[in-house]
């Protein structure tokens, strides 16, 4: 499965889907908005309907995560805790770090520095 979706050109924002060691994995690039929050939410919604036991949504490529994707991050959390999907985020960087830290919901999800921590620590 590998997938790429891409907002137009005014919505900075591309997202690709992907298996790795046999989890599927979400990686967003770009500005998280509310110009671009319809695609993520989308994306996720497509994901998660085929019910993982883990989804694993790497956010290291963004640039920007505004409250609008931070509403889409915790909309799939919650929906991923319907079907009984783990859902694992992975940052690195400030601009996504600092708004999960502000909310509370660095305490909230299954946060990751590094997609291999992610994928190592739901394999076993």
């Amino acid at each position: 499965m590998n997938a790429l979706f891409r907002s137009d050109e005014t919505e900075p924002l591309t997202i690709t889907t992907h298996t790795c060691q046999g989890f599927p994995v979400t990686a967003v690039h770009g500005e998280i908005d509310m110009c671009t929050e319809e695609l993520f939410c989308v994306v996720l919604k497509r994901q998660l309907a085929n019910k993982p036991s883990v989804l694993v949504v790497d956010l290291r490529g963004v640039t920007f995560l505004g409250s609008s994707g931070i509403h889409v991050l915790l909309a799939g959390h919650t929906d991923a805790q319907l079907i009984g999907t783990r859902f694992a985020v992975v940052a690195n960087q400030r601009a996504v770090l600092m708004p999960l830290s502000v909310t509370g919901l660095d305490l909230v999800f299954d946060l990751h520095h590094d997609l291999h921590e992610a994928l190592r620590v739901h394999a076993a």
